[in-house]
């Protein structure tokens, strides 16, 4: 099995510089994938050559007898476990102010993350990658675009997870993306576990159509247009680097969040009371799931917010042993993290109707820069779809400024539904300054 060499190694206590291997953990994981893209309408060509490769990877964590730990990535010379690899980790070691301990046997989720037709594309012939990229690439020209782009990309492989407690488990894994754009004004993309039905794929091409034909016309925003559409892209992004970031618990314990320590203990109202904050990683197929963490945290859902207040930052093994808490779940993908409301989500026909005039965005330029820990955002977006009349219109770049941690404590947004999407969209009908960029 993957990785029996290394259980074995590090099973034998080994001894370095008078410090042996207490304690320790490993994940290890190879992949393969291979890629297939049209560009231009072309198949191939030196920005869409059909490409496969191989990798094999992860992490190990060393507890030495003398207090000192090891945190290193595994590669395929350091499973050799050489006298060399040997000193190189001790090399490594450094004092650590909290060791947790390593993760016992437990019982996780059983999880959807394995697709068989997705591993038989990736290690059997290429035909069927081929027909669906150029099948996709044609019925896009077939329906009025030029110039269309597609890519995908699939992989398949396996995963195994150990500590020197006793947890052992082993997986396999398959990732499928297909990205289709034309005219370089609209991409659409299907990124899950498993491979795309008929239905998905026809579904995809007919929205990167009918909005590529609606983009193709600039207009101006409605003039006086305050309220956005944010699509569920958009809202991940904003989770991803506003709530991620601060809800970390390593930047609460160093008062680099804007949440501290005493707002967990409190449990501080941090939202609107109708919204939810959760991680999931039992979703089916989605890229977020997986039965455990690579420290071997059993996988599930749980909610970072609730009703508004905040529950318990994210937090590994290490950080939760300090906080006194338990050690959450870690989402390997999209979505990282869920907003929900108990409130019922419009419909997004209901929600264009309901914004009337305004701007639908599917994209931020420079969110990584934006300030973090104060939840600032001035951002272009560029090719924003205008909403005239509650009907979509032509493209435009605006820049949108509003602060994300009031935009989510009034009662001036609502959650949205998008087809084929597990985050949803946000409506923002006040708090949010719309210019013409």
């Amino acid at each position: 099995m993957l990785g029996d060499a290394l259980v074995a190694f590090l099973s034998s206590r080994r001894a370095h510089d008078d410090a042996r291997i207490d304690a320790w953990r490993f994940e290890l994981a190879t992949a393969d994938r291979v890629r297939i893209g049209m560009r231009g309408g072309e198949l191939g060509g030196p920005y869409g050559a059909p490409s496969a490769a191989s990798r094999l990877g992860g992490s190990v964590e060393l507890r030495w007898s003398d207090g000192r730990t090891t945190r290193a990535t595994l590669t395929r010379e350091s499973l050799g476990c050489s006298p060399t690899q040997m000193a190189a980790w001790r090399a490594e070691a450094i004092e650590v102010e909290h060791r947790a301990t390593v993760a016992p046997p437990a019982e996780c989720p059983i999880v959807q993350m394995y697709d068989a037709r997705v591993a038989e594309a990736v290690h059997g012939s290429p035909d069927r990658l081929l027909d669906l990229v150029s099948g996709l690439g044609a019925g896009l020209l077939a329906l009025g675009t030029e110039r269309p782009d597609v890519a995908v990309v699939a992989g398949a492989g396996r995963r195994r997870v150990v500590t020197s407690a006793g947890f052992d488990l082993a997986w396999e894994e398959t990732t499928f993306g297909l990205d289709a754009s034309a005219e370089d004004l609209y991409a659409a993309s299907f990124a899950t576990r498993r491979h795309p039905s008929d239905g998905e794929i026809e579904q995809l091409a007919d929205d990167v159509a009918e909005t590529v034909r609606l983009l193709r016309r600039a207009e101006s925003p409605p003039i006086g247009a305050s309220g956005v559409l944010f699509d569920p892209t958009v809202v991940d992004a904003l989770l991803a680097r506003f709530f991620a970031t601060n809800l970390n618990g390593r930047s609460i314990e160093r008062g680099a969040s804007r949440f501290s320590p005493d707002d967990v203990a409190r449990q501080a109202v941090v939202m609107r009371p109708d919204l939810y904050l959760t991680i999931d990683t039992t979703l089916p197929f989605e890229l977020a799931t997986s039965p455990c963490s690579g420290e071997g945290v059993p996988g599930g859902r749980v909610a970072l917010v609730a009703g508004g207040r905040l529950m318990t930052p994210i937090l590994n093994c290490e950080q939760a042993a300090r906080m006194g808490l338990a050690p959450t779940p870690v989402a390997r993908g999209r979505p990282s993290l869920i907003l929900a409301s108990s409130a019922p989500p419009l419909d997004r026909d209901a929600a264009l109707a309901q914004l009337h005039d305004g701007v639908l965005v599917r994209g931020l330029m420079g969110l990584h820069t934006q300030p973090a820990r104060r939840g600032d955002v001035a951002s272009v977006a560029a090719g924003a779809q205008v909403v005239r009349g509650g009907r979509l219109a032509g493209r435009t770049d605006v820049l949108l400024r509003f602060n994300v941690f009031d935009l989510l404590g009034s009662e001036g947004t609502a959650p949205v539904r998008f087809p084929a999407s597990i985050t949803p969209g946000r409506l923002a009908e006040t708090g949010v300054e719309v210019r013409s960029a």
